[in-house]
Order: C-alpha cells, then structure tokens, then sequence
C-alpha cells in the first residue's frame, strides 16, 4: 500500500489496541449509507466503541457538524468525502 494508506490502518489498529473511541460520520445517500454501514459493521468485528453520525441536512461534508459529538472520540472516520473535509475538521479541532 501507499504511505497515507500504511498509516491510515495503523490509526485504526492503534485505536483498537488502546480501546480508543471510533466515531464514523456519514451522509444520508445511497453511498454514504453504504459506506458509513459497511465501516461500522466491519469495526464492531473488532471494538463496541464505534459511535455513528449521521449528516442528515442532506449536505456533503463537514458543513454544520456538532463538534461537541467528538467529545471522548479517539479516531474520527469520514467515509464518502474528501479530503478538504479532513482539513477542516482538523482546524476545528485544534480551535480547542
């Protein structure tokens, strides 16, 4: 795999190796039901610390998120998107 793809998956094990918290945001078409589905069920193979947000404003992104969900939440997967998303949940983030 590529370098982003080796340390996306370490994230992942890393979070279930130390118990961590997943919280998988997700938009409310069809492949972001699929993806955001299929993400949660494959976790739960492995960890019950998987929380859901579902966007349902029917918009894409990040755009109006609560941030107050990523309260006790280690890693934070948003399938279905870009990577700008990443970006700005990443400057939200460090506003704290």
């Amino acid at each position: 795999g590529t370098v982003k793809e080796i340390q996306i998956f370490s994230t992942i094990i890393n979070t279930i190796d130390n118990h961590g918290t997943f919280l998988i945001y997700y938009d409310t078409d069809c492949d972001g039901i699929s993806a955001g589905t299929i993400m949660t069920r494959y976790l739960r193979n492995y960890t019950d610390k998987v929380k859901t947000y579902i966007n349902e404003r029917k918009q894409h992104g990040i755009e109006n998120f609560d941030y107050g969900n990523l309260v006790e939440v280690d890693t934070v997967i948003i399938v279905d998107s870009i990577n700008e998303e990443i970006k700005k949940l990443k400057e939200e983030e460090n506003k704290k």
